[in-house]
């Protein structure tokens, strides 16, 4: 690893479809996406969030709704 590479941060995606909520990293994690694009997706609100204190949490029923869509738009493209 070079001095400009940062090392990658692990999260802890354990478990997730239990909770009511996760972190905007953990979501990232889950759908294989950069934190960047996957902020994006909350500021758009294609992914519903809640603000918790200083932070802003996914609600995971969202998360489950927004993979299912995508996973129905493919089997429709698919199927066309």
């Amino acid at each position: 690893m070079t001095q400009q590479e940062t090392p990658k941060r692990r999260v802890d995606i354990a478990g997730w479809e239990h909770k009511a909520f996760i972190s905007v990293l953990q979501c990232a994690a889950i759908l294989d996406l950069g934190k960047t694009r996957a902020w994006e997706l909350v500021y758009s609100g294609a992914l519903p969030s809640v603000k918790h204190g200083a932070s802003r949490k996914v609600v995971v029923e969202g998360l489950k709704a927004y993979i299912r869509r995508l996973t129905e738009e493919a089997s429709g493209s698919a199927a066309a």
